[in-house]
């Protein structure tokens, strides 16, 4: 069994990918872009070929490893490793080179190929400038629930708001803090919670934020229940 990391390792894609024997460009054709939405066909970085030189190099443990996508607009999607592994295959696109993206995808654009149903549940980062693997159990420690009771609103949060978001400075850069110092809940009520997430325009002009669709009022109702939670276990609030 490989020695298991609990200090993350940061990876800047600009250094790593480049002139790398081991890592060249393969023919890929996405059968759905999620951004362009229509087939594409792509000169791309197999992710894959690059995760397994630093999983050796840095003695990971794929089955206990969480990669972090770092975009520099601050997005923030995950994945556990071990699914990269799977039948849906990741693929760094150099967006300055000469697939025509636009100037915002530089420096790359994570894409997938498979079946279009399956692709679409996975990120599709533009701006892609690193890579973060961590530790599963030091990342969830801090964010995940002990008891059993709030799992669901931890899943439905990790799935969908961390990306975006953080708690106790977990998470993505594009949308505010969300537990310290101050818990979400602790200022804005249940209701205007989940008022602002259907309809994120009617609370701030020029919000970034695009209106949830996908939840139902349970759902969000179950989040909700997560950050209240979340309120009593804070950490890093210095």
């Amino acid at each position: 069994m490989p020695e298991i990391k609990t200090e993350p390792v940061n990876l800047e894609l600009s250094k790593l990918v480049p002139g790398n024997d081991n890592i060249q460009k393969e023919e890929v054709i996405v059968e759905w872009d999620d951004y362009f939405g229509q087939r594409k066909k792509y000169s791309a970085y197999p992710l894959v070929k690059i995760l397994d030189t630093v999983l050796r190099n840095h003695h990971l443990d794929k089955e206990n490893t969480i990669v972090i996508f770092d975009c520099i607009d601050g997005y923030k999607p995950s994945l556990p490793v071990s699914e990269l592994y799977g039948n849906i295959q990741g693929y760094l696109v150099d967006a300055s080179g000469p697939d025509s993206l636009p100037h915002k995808f530089q420096p790359y654009y994570l894409v997938w190929k498979g079946p279009m149903i399956e692709v679409k549940k996975y990120p599709w980062p533009y701006g892609l400038s690193g890579l973060q693997l961590v530790s599963a159990n030091e990342m969830f420690k801090v964010i995940k629930p002990a008891g059993a009771d709030k799992s669901t609103g931890f899943q439905l949060f990790y799935s969908n708001c961390l990306k975006c978001h953080s708690i106790n400075k977990i998470g993505g850069k594009m949308g505010p803090e969300l537990n310290v110092p101050k818990n979400i809940t602790e200022y804005w009520t249940e209701r205007d919670i989940v008022g602002f997430c259907r309809n994120p325009a009617s609370y701030r002009y020029n919000s970034a934020m695009p209106p949830i669709t996908n939840l139902s009022d349970k759902e969000l109702a179950e989040i909700v229940s997560y950050l209240k939670y979340m309120k009593g276990h804070k950490t890093h609030a210095k």
